[in-house]
Formats: structure tokens, sequence, C-alpha cells
């Protein structure tokens, strides 16, 4: 009975081991974005993608290509910026087969700065 008692233990520290190293890997995967993420941040003016200045709705469309097993991300800096986010939707929804997350922003946010030394692009 001893012996059972002693592998029943081993059992459980080992997967209280493996749950330990496990943890860290588990916390590290919330916190990045997935790589088939594309983030797309809505000014009122032009769209952001990867520090370039999008002047259109077709020059990011064109810019993201085929992405339906994509999630495209979606943020809005504020409510002057509504009215380019439907135009987004709008023409995403159409050429899109995969996820579109929309996410509004604060206009205090610093994803919202307009200052990040981003080049204009427009086709």
């Amino acid at each position: 009975m001893n012996a059972h008692l002693i592998l029943l233990r081993l059992d459980v520290r080992l997967i209280a081991c493996g749950l330990t190293l496990l943890l860290p890997l588990f916390a590290n995967a919330t916190d990045c974005p997935p790589e088939t993420m594309v983030q797309v941040t809505v000014f009122p003016d032009y769209y952001a993608v990867n520090k370039q200045r999008l002047g259109d709705v077709v020059a990011l469309e064109a810019s993201l290509g085929p992405t339906n097993e994509r999630v495209v991300r979606l943020e809005k800096c504020g409510p002057a910026a509504t009215q380019a986010l439907v135009a987004a939707i709008a023409t995403l929804n159409v050429v899109h087969n995969g996820v579109i997350e929309i996410h509004a922003l604060p206009v205090v946010d610093p994803k919202c700065s307009r200052s990040q030394g981003e080049r204009i692009f427009m086709p």
C-alpha cells in the first residue's frame, strides 16, 4: 500500500511541475496578438497600417491583400472617425471572409497620435 501512495505522490508532483512550466507560456500567448492579425487604426481622414498612412478605403483594401485567414482589427480613434470606420467595414465585408474586429479607442490613446512619422500613400 505504501508503494501505491509513493506513486500517487510522484504523479501529483509531476503534474504540478508540468503546470509550473506551462503557465508562463499561457501568459505569453495571451499578451501577444496572433501573427494572423492585421491592426488598422482608423482616423477621420486616413487609415494607418504598419506606420503607413492610406488615404482611402481602396488603398486600405489593396494594402491588406487577401486576408481570409487573418483577423482584421479596426481601431477607431474618436467619434470623428465613425464615417471612415463604416466605409472600411462596408468594403472589407465584401472582400474579406474572415473575422473583422471593431474597437473604439479614446482620442487620448497613444495609437491615436498623428505624430508617429507615418508615410502617406494614396493610389
